[in-house]
């Protein structure tokens, strides 16, 4: 299997290729064929049984019709009888390749890669993702294993208002939903602001209004007037269609007789119905 490339520029994409291969010392076509214009897609090629000494595959051109003009595979996958192969231990080389480690010929055979390489194109993308709990591609990993009877399970992440940059988008790549957290109650000032460049940045990914109960990074209790004015914007986004929901994080602090606590408990048993 040929996989192809999912660059976030979504540029670097083969279009048309060649396999041949070399056996008893003799190298003979086996296969033409072209991968899909489509993050990640992947095309199939049967090889014979026995063994081979040598796997060639030729790119020939592109779908990159500005960018970076090139080509690339994210992986190759070797499989006998439906069991991935082992290659480790394998030779590979190529012809050119990106001018980056994280990008060595032999990580066409990982499916878990090291940090996305430094991008050094018009600056959309800057040097390098931002720092987070996974890397793109234990991202990436993670959502191939959340498909449970045939259905994909959403992979949400967590993003701070702080982190609202182009550098996320490597994780948001990966990802079905991102959520979207205030850390410092007064920073709830810009919730507007805030939503909106985040909106523009990812869409067409939908966003969750996550919604602290108590100020963590202030470390004081959440005022209510702050309480109030995200869960009362919150529920007028859900009503317009422009987020897909809103988050509670109950955590410790929900039996403490807090104000914005009691507030929220009271406010959702009043809005618990409204239709969306």
């Amino acid at each position: 299997e040929l996989v192809q490339t999912q660059w976030p520029t979504e540029d670097y994409r083969t279009k048309d290729f060649v396999i041949s291969i070399t056996k008893d010392g003799i190298e003979s076509q086996l296969a033409t064929g072209s991968l899909p214009n489509v993050a990640g897609a992947v095309v199939a090629i049967e090889l014979p049984g026995g063994e081979l000494e040598r796997l060639h595959i030729r790119i020939l051109n592109t779908h990159d019709t500005d960018k970076a003009k090139s080509c690339g595979l994210k992986e190759v996958r070797l499989f006998n009888k439906g069991r991935k192969l082992d290659t480790e231990d394998w030779k590979v080389a190529a012809s050119s390749t990106y001018p980056s480690p994280a990008h060595a010929p032999a990580f066409v055979f990982m499916t878990e890669r090291p940090p996305m390489p430094e991008h050094s194109g018009d600056g959309e993308y800057p040097s390098t993702p931002v720092a987070a709990a996974m890397t793109p591609f234990e991202l990436l990993a993670l959502r191939e294993k959340t498909i449970i009877l045939g259905i994909r399970l959403p992979v949400i992440c967590g993003i701070y208002e702080n982190q609202i940059s182009p550098r996320i988008m490597p994780h948001i790549e990966h990802v079905d939903k991102v959520a979207l957290w205030t850390w410092v109650a007064s920073d709830l000032a810009y919730l507007e602001e805030n939503f909106e460049k985040l909106e523009r940045l990812i869409a067409p990914k939908p966003i969750i209004l996550g919604c602290y109960l108590f100020d963590y990074g202030g470390n004081h209790p959440m005022p209510v007037e702050q309480m109030q004015y995200q869960c009362e914007l919150g529920l007028k986004w859900l009503k317009e269609g422009r987020i897909d929901g809103m988050i509670f994080l109950a955590s410790n602090v929900c039996d403490q007789g807090l104000e914005a606590v009691e507030w929220t408990r009271k406010w959702i048993a009043e809005v618990g119905d409204d239709s969306l």
